[in-house]
């Protein structure tokens, strides 16, 4: 664990090397490097704002994590590395970290928690896609934004909570309407 946590550190060390001068990028590597990227006030302001940039974001996360998982199965194995780290808030990061902490004592050799995987709304994954992204509720910071999650030739419908964080949008949580799931909650009640 000492290590994966060193690991991580130095990713994010080298991924904040790259071109500070384009302040609209909107793939990132985490809440951090975002603060110091996003540095004009209207940029964040017009973003936090503007449903159809929230809905390009949300896009973008998708093709980004789509990638990640299509690059999974060209190499036959997950990459260490998240896409929650990237696209999430530091209060769903913790959350998964506290179950991580929970499983590695109470269920060392088991499955644990994660019996499915909330960015594909299930155990397999192929021919991902997402498709009617429509914001349901826009507030100051904090956002509802549903989409349906295609994902083996089955569609789920998905709401993503969303919260405007040092400058860009990032989910909090994953809520599988289709099938009642609050993922956040879920993961709460479970290292209770």
């Amino acid at each position: 664990m000492k290590y994966l946590v060193s690991f991580i550190l130095a990713v994010l060390l080298l991924s904040s090397c790259g071109d500070k001068n384009n302040s609209k990028a909107t793939p990132v590597t985490s809440d951090k490097e975002i603060a110091v990227e996003t540095d004009s006030p209207e940029i964040s302001k017009e973003n936090r704002q503007n449903k159809e940039y929230l809905i390009s974001r949300v896009k973008q996360i998708y093709k980004d994590v789509f990638q990640y998982y299509n690059d999974s199965i060209d190499n036959e194995s997950i990459p260490q590395n998240s896409p929650d780290e990237n696209y999430c808030t530091k209060g769903w990061n913790a959350i998964l970290a506290k179950v991580s902490e929970f499983d590695q004592i109470h269920n060392p050799d088991d499955i644990g928690f994660f019996d499915a995987d909330y960015w594909v709304m299930g155990n397999d994954y192929m021919d991902l896609s997402v498709s009617d992204i429509e914001v349901v509720s826009f507030e100051k910071d904090k956002a509802k934004v549903e989409l349906n999650l295609h994902n083996c030739g089955s569609i789920t419908r998905v709401r993503l909570d969303m919260k405007f964080v040092n400058g860009n949008w990032f989910i909090d949580n994953f809520i599988d309407v289709s099938n009642d799931i609050d993922w956040k909650k879920e993961m709460e009640d479970y290292v209770k």
